[in-house]
């Protein structure tokens, strides 16, 4: 996630789901603290987790990367390829300068 991106979620993110955040850290860091001789094993749980969710979500990232990449085979059949992103970069220089 890009800096500005984070910070963006985090502003719109309510107050108390922050609190939340904060008092599961603090917690999190005083187990950790306390009980350093089983941090091999959170990390070992940690990484199961993100393995598992990886291919749990993955056929949602597949159809993502299906769609993008059958917009861009479209596209490139279009005559003036180099047309179609030029409202969006007006757009944006436009909004930065604004």
């Amino acid at each position: 996630m890009a800096s500005e991106e984070r910070r963006r979620v985090l502003r719109e993110l309510p107050r108390r789901r922050k609190l939340e955040f904060v008092v599961y850290g603090l917690l999190a860091s005083v187990v950790f603290a306390l009980k350093s001789h089983l941090s091999t094993w959170a990390f070992w749980g940690i990484w199961f987790y993100d393995f598992v969710t990886y291919y749990h979500d993955r056929p949602e990232r597949m159809r993502h990367l299906y769609a993008v990449t059958k917009i861009l085979d479209e596209l490139r059949e279009f005559r003036v390829p180099w047309a179609w992103p030029l409202p969006a970069l007006v757009f944006e220089v436009v909004r930065k300068l604004l």
